[in-house]
C-alpha cells in the first residue's frame, strides 16, 4: 500500500486547537458511528507559514479518512460548476467527506489561513486547498476517491476536467505547481507526505459517544 495522509496545516496556538476541536464536535453527527475522537496535533515544520498538521483519528491511533455523509457547512459552502455525471457526483462527494477539508475551514476561521492537504499514492489522488477566514480561496484536486477527475477551485466554485493518465498524465506533478505558489517548494509534498509528522499532542472531542467538554490538548 502507497503512502496516504489527508491532514490540514495551519499556524495555531494550543488554544486555538482546543478552539477549532470545539467547532469541529458540531460535524460529528455526519459520523454514522461516532466514538473517541480525537484531533492529533503533529509536527509539519517542513511547512514555514504553516508548521501545525491538524489530523482526525478515532479509538485513538485510527486515521479518520472520511465522513459517511457531507457535512452541511461544506455541500452549501463548496459548489460544483459542471454538467455532472453520476461519476463525477460520486468522486464530488468522496471529496467533501475528507475531514482535513472541514477543519482546514474551521481553521482557517480562527487562524486567518489553512490548508487541506490530501496525498494517496494507492489512489493516484492528491491535492492542495487554501482557505481564507472560512472561506475557500484557491485550490485543485486530482483523482478524488480513485477517480479520472480534476477539480479546480477558483473560490468556492469547483469545474471538473476528466483526466488520462494512459496517455502520460501524471497526477503528482500535475499538482506540485499548486505546492510551488502556495508554499514555494514542491519538495514539501514529499516531505510531508513521507511520514516525517510527529505528534505532539491530541484533543478530545468525544468518549463513547459523549462530547468531552471543554476539550484540552493532552501531550
Amino acid at each position: 500500500m502507497g503512502i496516504r495522509s489527508k491532514f490540514a496545516l495551519a499556524n495555531v496556538t494550543d488554544a486555538q486547537v482546543v478552539e477549532i476541536a470545539t467547532r469541529f464536535q458540531s460535524l460529528l453527527d455526519s459520523f454514522a458511528n461516532p466514538i473517541n475522537f480525537s484531533i492529533v496535533k503533529m509536527d509539519a515544520a517542513a511547512c514555514t507559514p504553516c508548521p501545525v498538521a491538524l489530523g482526525i483519528i478515532a479509538f485513538l491511533s485510527r486515521e479518520v479518512f472520511g465522513f459517511d455523509a457531507v457535512p452541511m457547512s461544506l455541500q452549501t459552502h463548496l459548489t460544483l460548476q459542471s454538467d455532472s455525471t453520476p461519476e463525477i457526483e460520486h468522486a464530488w462527494n468522496d471529496l467533501l467527506k475528507l475531514p482535513c477539508i472541514a477543519i482546514a475551514q474551521i481553521a482557517s476561521e480562527i487562524a486567518g489561513k489553512a490548508y487541506s492537504v490530501i496525498h494517496n499514492d494507492t489512489l493516484c489522488s492528491t491535492g492542495v486547498l487554501e482557505f481564507q477566514n472560512g472561506e475557500l480561496i484557491s485550490g485543485s484536486v486530482v483523482g478524488s476517491g480513485g477517480s479520472n477527475y480534476l477539480f479546480q477551485f477558483d473560490g468556492n466554485v469547483a469545474s471538473v476536467q476528466t483526466v488520462d493518465y494512459e496517455s502520460g498524465f501524471n497526477y503528482v506533478d500535475t499538482i506540485k505547481s499548486e505546492f510551488v505558489r502556495l508554499f514555494g517548494d514542491s519538495d514539501i509534498l514529499v516531505t510531508l507526505m513521507n511520514d516525517q509528522l510527529e505528534e505532539l499532542g491530541r484533543c478530545q472531542i468525544m468518549e463513547a459517544r459523549v462530547l468531552i467538554t471543554p476539550p484540552k490538548i493532552a501531550t
